[in-house]
């Protein structure tokens, strides 16, 4: 069960094993909880603006908006962490 205290983790990788590899290891982790996972850069967009995690973990290069791509909009959308 996640809890108010977790810090909340998306992961977004167009590769499952990675991107499977990632999910589990933030499940695995105290202090962590695993807010969604994505396989593409607009999903991952998406999910940032529904979801509001506290981080996101990005592949640099997922189909549709990379994750370096993605930058640029949650920050000019006012969507980055603002603190834990």
């Amino acid at each position: 069960p996640m809890s108010e205290r977790d810090v909340r983790v998306l992961v977004a990788d167009d590769h499952p094993p990675h991107r499977d590899d990632i999910a589990r290891a933030i499940g695995g982790r105290e202090g962590l909880a695993l807010d969604g996972v994505t396989h593409d850069g607009r999903e991952a967009l998406a999910a940032i603006r529904g979801r509001a995690p506290h981080v996101c973990v990005a592949g640099v290069a997922l189909p549709g908006l990379g994750g370096v791509g993605l930058a640029a909009p949650v920050s000019a959308g006012g969507l980055a962490p603002r603190g834990v």
